[in-house]
């Protein structure tokens, strides 16, 4: 057994390492999904300007907008929806789409 295989028993992945940390945040944005999934266009605004008061700034340092709010709960990669090679080419160069 290579002593990384033992380190690894030991401590864990670094995945697994980062799981642990992402899992919390993870769990409380889940919970919160299906009740903001729900949300108005009134709805939306209102969670902008919560988050505008929080003095909360998106990536790109902007404001927040209902549009910005709907899109990062529709945003794939956030909900878990992602799916890595989406289309595909089989032997016969036969374009495929999973």
């Amino acid at each position: 057994m290579a002593l990384a295989d033992v380190i690894k028993k030991i401590f864990g992945s670094k995945a697994d390492r980062d799981m642990k940390a992402v899992k919390p945040i993870l769990d409380k944005v889940l919970a919160a999904y299906p009740e903001i999934d729900k949300l108005s266009n009134d709805g939306l605004r209102a969670k902008s300007e919560e988050l505008k008061k929080r003095n909360v700034k998106t990536k790109r340092d902007g404001e927040w907008r209902a549009r910005t709010v709907n899109a990062v709960l529709r945003n794939e990669k956030y909900t878990g929806d992602v799916i890595f090679q989406k289309t595909y080419t089989d032997d016969r160069f036969t374009m495929h789409v999973n």
